[in-house]
């Protein structure tokens, strides 16, 4: 809000909700070309295309800005409190900006981001320890002790990372997205996961984590398509 309030009074003319459907503007840019989007700013997709060119060409002149915000630690994380660390997932937006064109440098966030071997391994690595506990404070050490970390097990072919359990003993299949940034930060879904949440609806969840690494999550359960907005990246060519 403070940057908001700063930027508005450069702009005498404009007026705050000005402002703020113009970041909300840019926000949706950033979300076509799989960036984060601006703290607090629901992307609003009516914009100009005038707007959309300076936004592209204002990263392409800062490349390092994309590689800031790909790169990430290996950060560790001491699991909190299991109530302490899930959220409400985030409102849907209406009509939901897709992917359009890359940025101009040929740089690819959602490539990079996802090529971040050492923080997906960290996030899968906090949903592990947080299920453990989660199940110990219901009273079935018997079922945290079967958790399994099977992307590092088994592999990433299964179509979800982690293998747990509901206090009942039914499976629990999780795939887990994990970020330094906000929660609306988009991610990459292989066709194994998509196909998994299909097959395996009444098992799956796709954990969110964000905000590392200070973490909170969001949970979206079952098949994935009715919750969110899936835009195609790349195609299989045979010939």
């Amino acid at each position: 809000m403070a940057r908001a309030r700063a930027l508005q009074l450069t702009l005498d003319a404009r007026s705050d909700r000005a402002v703020d459907e113009k970041r909300g503007n840019i926000s949706a840019v950033l979300a076509e070309q799989g960036l984060p989007i601006v703290d607090g700013c629901t992307p609003r997709a009516n914009y100009q295309r005038l707007l959309r060119d300076a936004v592209l060409a204002r990263l392409d002149a800062r490349p390092e800005l994309i590689a800031a915000v790909a790169a990430a630690p290996d950060a560790q994380v001491e699991p909190p409190v299991p109530e302490d660390v899930f959220r409400e997932p985030p409102s849907r937006i209406a009509h939901a900006p897709g992917r359009r064109g890359g940025v101009q440098s040929g740089r690819d966030y959602p490539a990079l981001a996802a090529e971040n071997t050492a923080l997906g391994r960290s996030g899968e690595r906090f949903a592990v320890a947080t299920e453990r506990r989660s199940l110990e404070r219901a009273g079935r050490v018997d079922l945290a002790e079967r958790v399994e970390h099977v992307a590092h097990t088994q592999g990433d072919g299964l179509g979800y990372d982690v293998l747990s359990f509901n206090a009942d003993g039914t499976e629990r299949h999780i795939e887990v997205k994990t970020t330094r940034h906000g929660p609306r930060t988009p991610f990459f879904v292989s066709p194994a996961e998509l196909d998994h949440s299909r097959n395996h609806a009444e098992s799956f969840r796709l954990y969110r984590i964000y905000d590392w690494p200070t973490p909170s999550i969001y949970v979206l359960e079952g098949t994935l398509e009715p919750q969110v907005s899936l835009t195609p990246t790349a195609y299989w060519a045979v010939r």
